[in-house]
């Protein structure tokens, strides 16, 4: 079953001020590193749930004119509380200090345009689907 968490991102610094326009434009952008890659004895409960994946995508909902970023898991079950709990953790210091700042980095290479994942601590959203 996939597990998908959803956090919000935004855009921090671009070459001519308009931030609406570069959301829209890092729409689809996708890391090619993978948060499960990342998961080890350092949080036990995480490392027993044996939890794959973890692809990380920005996407911009044009409705309500917001930058996403969604991180993309497969589990085998749900997690229990705790280790949603543990996950949602995880996926957030990987965005802000880890995956997440690596892509914004490279992205700023290239565009001059960096995305910001430092909002990504309020309202996290987590939900289930089956494959």
């Amino acid at each position: 079953m996939k597990l998908l968490i959803r956090v919000e991102a935004g855009i921090s610094s671009t070459p001519n001020g308009d931030e609406q326009v570069f959301a829209k434009n890092a729409d689809g952008l996708q890391s090619d590193e993978i948060f499960a890659e990342y998961i080890d004895k350092g949080y036990p409960e995480l490392y027993a749930a044996n939890i794959k994946g973890g692809v990380l995508t920005l996407r911009y909902e044009e409705q309500t004119e917001q930058l996403w970023s969604n991180v993309e898991y497969e589990v085998g079950d749900r997690l229990s509380p705790t280790q949603e709990a543990a996950l949602i953790e995880y996926t957030i210091q990987q965005l802000v200090d880890g995956i997440g700042d690596n892509l914004s980095q490279e992205y700023d290479d290239r565009t001059g345009v960096f995305i910001r994942f430092a909002s990504s601590i309020r309202n996290p959203q987590l939900r289930y689907e089956s494959i």
